[in-house]
């Protein structure tokens, strides 16, 4: 990839007398697919994309399906009403993941592709069944910000004064008061951000949802401050962009390391991972204020209000509320010493 890279930036620099700083990308499969395969691979590919999935789901999907299908053919299988649950369990006995993790994001997107073969009648209803689960679905507990950690958020935004400062002041406020994607936050164009209406309205990376949210005074004026006296001269339209050259678009990959980095500065030494939780937080406090669910879904950008579940027990004081009497469960028995 390397040697690949270096050719065409050689050939580049001899066809235009400059260089660009974009990646290339080899999409060419691996593995063919069959005829087959492929068209059917293709119609479900087109159906998530309509129903909002991102990119990256599409990648995951046409990756895990299109060695399910290739599997398949090496094996003698030349359409898909011969798919058989032997040759589906046949093609997890022989899965090269490492880890119960990966095989199971793998037998999800498979599941998926079969479930969509029987509703167009191809294959029975319950061949799905075949797809063995390697790992139980779970539910962890919302890890949110500290307030602590909120208030050393607020102490660095009060004090600073450099370019590079008032540019991670105003990332992290993005994500702590209005709960934005780092993904949307990295793609937050200029054109983006209304002062007459004080709205910010994107199309969202992760869903393709067009989201339009009115911002606080304080991230109002963050983005300002950064964008009159921190933001280097740039060609890009993107609002936020690295402060060396050639000052393109800030990628999303170092916003857990500024949030960090900003909170490590201020004397706090619990640990925070990843910038998620900024959005997990945001959430958590308008449930905390009493906010329905419908304005938090709607705030989030999320199309059904079941997301928020997730952050009821982030709410102490309600949680409490829960608790069931046990009255009438009196204790009897025991043990004697």
């Amino acid at each position: 990839m390397v040697y690949r890279r270096v050719l065409f930036s050689i050939n580049e620099i001899l066809c235009t007398g400059t260089l660009t700083t974009s990646c290339f990308v080899h999409h060419k499969p691996r593995y063919p697919l069959p005829e087959w395969g492929e068209g059917l691979l293709a119609q479900y590919l087109r159906e998530r994309e309509r129903e909002g999935c991102a990119s990256s789901t599409l990648g995951m999907i046409r990756r895990s399906c299109g060695r399910f299908i290739v599997f398949l053919d090496k094996h003698g299988i030349a359409s898909e009403k011969e798919i058989t649950p032997e040759s589906i369990k046949s093609f997890q006995a022989q899965d090269a993941h490492k880890t119960v993790k990966g095989r199971n994001a793998y037998a999800i997107k498979i599941r998926g592709f079969l479930r969509f073969l029987a509703r167009k009648g191809l294959v029975p209803e319950t061949l799905e069944l075949a797809v063995s689960t390697k790992m139980a679905s779970h539910t962890s507990i919302v890890t949110t910000l500290s307030d602590n950690q909120i208030a050393a958020i607020y102490t660095f935004r009060q004090n600073v004064n450099r370019p590079t400062e008032l540019r991670n002041a105003a990332i992290i406020m993005l994500g702590l008061r209005m709960g934005l994607r780092a993904s949307d936050i990295s793609n937050l164009k200029l054109t983006d951000v209304s002062w007459r209406e004080s709205s910010i309205s994107i199309i969202q990376q992760k869903t393709g949802v067009h989201l339009k949210l009115p911002f606080p005074v304080d991230v109002g004026n963050s983005l300002y401050r950064y964008i009159r006296e921190g933001r280097p001269q740039s060609e890009s339209h993107h609002v936020f962009v690295h402060h060396r050259a050639p000052y393109c678009r800030l990628g999303r990959c170092t916003f857990g390391r500024i949030l960090q980095a900003v909170i490590a500065a201020q004397g706090e030494s619990e640990a925070v991972h990843g910038f998620h939780v900024t959005r997990k937080t945001f959430a958590s406090r308008l449930l905390a204020t009493g906010n329905p669910v419908t304005t938090i879904a709607a705030a989030l950008g999320h199309a059904g209000v079941e997301t928020v579940d997730e952050y009821l027990a982030t709410n102490e004081e309600q949680m409490r509320l829960c608790a069931i009497n046990l009255r009438g469960l009196e204790y009897a028995g025991g043990f004697h010493l």
